[in-house]
């Protein structure tokens, strides 16, 4: 999909072919993407230029290994979007913009949004609650999203919206957090 293409750093070169990284596998990527992230979200301590380099360039290494179609966002983008299967229920704004509720899944999630499959999106710039189920066992997590674009069914591209997540305090960025990165696990055991 991509060809070879030769992603480099100060003291080592990943090369990406055909969507595979091969730096001693995925896990290894993933082993040193995750703290260098936790540190981004957190802010402490700060990364520094050189760690925030590599985690740009892991962030690329791991969308390229999941097959991720390179975005119009390119290299724009904050945060590793990951592949999810994730019940949502949306809905219910204080400013009323969503008055529809719904049930849809996430087909993928970052510490700052989603995409939700849905055939019938709201409108962008509609506030709303979502509540992700990660049907593992763990509490669902609560949030306040706007939708940033959506596609309805019938358009061109997938049919969903896409959303960002607003006012997360520490307990819902970790949750979020903590939902990513087992997604990463689980992504890399299989």
């Amino acid at each position: 999909m991509f060809g070879a293409v030769a992603k480099a750093s100060r003291s080592k070169t990943t090369t990406v072919v055909e969507g595979k990284a091969s730096e001693g596998g995925n896990s290894r990527l993933v082993a040193e993407f995750v703290p260098l992230n936790r540190r981004r979200v957190e802010g402490s301590p700060p990364l520094s230029f050189d760690e925030f380099e590599r985690l740009i360039q892991l962030r690329q290494l791991l969308e390229c290994a999941m097959g991720a179609k390179r975005s119009s966002f390119g290299s724009a983008r904050q945060a590793l979007r990951v592949p999810a299967d994730i019940e949502v229920q949306y809905g219910g704004s204080a400013d009323r913009s969503a008055d529809r509720e719904g049930k849809a899944r996430a087909a993928n999630l970052s510490d700052l949004g989603a995409f939700i499959r849905t055939p019938d999106p709201l409108e962008p710039g509609a506030l709303m609650r979502i509540e992700l189920n990660p049907g593992d066992g763990t509490a669902p997590v609560q949030l306040e999203a706007v939708v940033r674009w959506s596609s309805p069914e019938g358009a061109e591209g997938p049919e969903g919206m896409g959303v960002s997540f607003r006012n997360l305090g520490p307990e819902e960025k970790d949750a979020i957090l903590r939902l990513v990165e087992r997604l990463l696990s689980e992504m890399t055991a299989s």
